[in-house]
């Protein structure tokens, strides 16, 4: 009987032990899975999202309003306004320049949409999201980029917002955990290591004679990976910068972050009949031994 007695503790033992295992991996899954983050430019159609966390699609439809566009999100038979959640009809001027980003800061179920565009000829930046249930403007301003630190790491992703002016500028923290958004704004200046993205903004917008461009670009780029640039017609057009969205990319095995991707928009100006249309790039990052990031790919992109 003592044996069987023993053997019966060493089973709930072993149990215990496999069960608390289980939960450990499980956690460690959920806490380590990357979000993943869908960006298109704006365009006059319907975008099939999840926002509430209910697992059934809503679908976001753009409108055309008297003043410019607007977003309505249809939900089973209630349609919300995202514009009437700023108090306007509209959110963005055009389309032109204009994105929309399904993304995750929440870690959770709930999805939010990031667009950026320019609204009454000024930037602008949205951050809509369900909050305890109910749709809100979660984040608005004047910002033309917005920096989603951490966001494919198994850390929780940091909402950065700032200006374009040079490499150190005032910034804007912020971290959504589960229903609240809270503002985390250090005091001090910082410096995020992307001179080089800076220096490619300029070389885009300015009278840059391409022979002479900075060293930006990491030692094993390959010239067709930068081909856009090359392609650049300044005689007849001028190229605006307008905003840029970026994100961390990928990361070494001991979480040191190694790529950043970035999606700029530019507005292009027709110099001889003062038509605009947008240029859109997608950057690539690469840190160096100094731990400065290079200029790795620059393509054209679409959605």
């Amino acid at each position: 009987m003592k044996f069987l007695k023993n053997s019966y503790k060493i089973i709930i033992f072993l149990v215990f032990i496999f069960i608390t295992l289980v939960l450990i991996n499980k956690f460690l899954t959920n806490n380590s899975e990357k979000s993943t983050m869908s960006s298109y430019s704006l365009e006059e159609k319907d975008y099939k999202v999840n926002l509430d966390g209910d697992n059934h699609t809503e679908t976001l439809k753009v409108s055309k309003t008297s003043k410019g566009f607007n977003l309505i999100l249809i939900d089973k038979d209630k349609e919300i306004s995202l514009g009437s959640l700023d108090n306007d009809e509209f959110l963005v001027d055009t389309l032109d320049f204009s994105s929309i980003n399904i993304l995750n800061l929440s870690r959770n179920s709930k999805n939010q949409i990031l667009i950026t565009g320019v609204k009454n000829n000024n930037n602008v930046t949205y951050l809509f999201g369900y909050l305890e249930n109910e749709l809100k403007l979660i984040y608005k301003d004047d910002i033309n980029v917005v920096y989603l630190k951490d966001y494919n790491s198994n850390k929780s992703p940091q909402f950065i917002t700032f200006h374009f002016y040079n490499n150190v500028t005032p910034f804007n923290s912020y971290y959504l955990i589960n229903d609240n958004f809270y503002d985390v704004t250090k005091t001090n200046l910082t410096k995020f290591n992307f001179n080089s993205l800076y220096e490619l903004i300029n070389i885009i917008s300015l009278d840059y004679d391409l022979e002479s461009v900075p060293d930006i670009f990491d030692s094993s780029t390959d010239s067709n990976e930068i081909s856009p640039l090359w392609k650049l017609d300044k005689d007849s057009y001028s190229y605006t910068f307008q905003n840029a969205i970026i994100k961390d990319d990928s990361f070494s095995y001991n979480q040191s972050l190694e790529t950043v991707e970035a999606y700029l928009n530019f507005s292009k100006k027709n110099k001889t009949n003062n038509s605009v249309s947008s240029l859109k790039l997608k950057v690539i990052l690469k840190k160096n031994i100094d731990d400065n990031f290079k200029v790795l790919s620059l393509n054209t992109f679409k959605k």
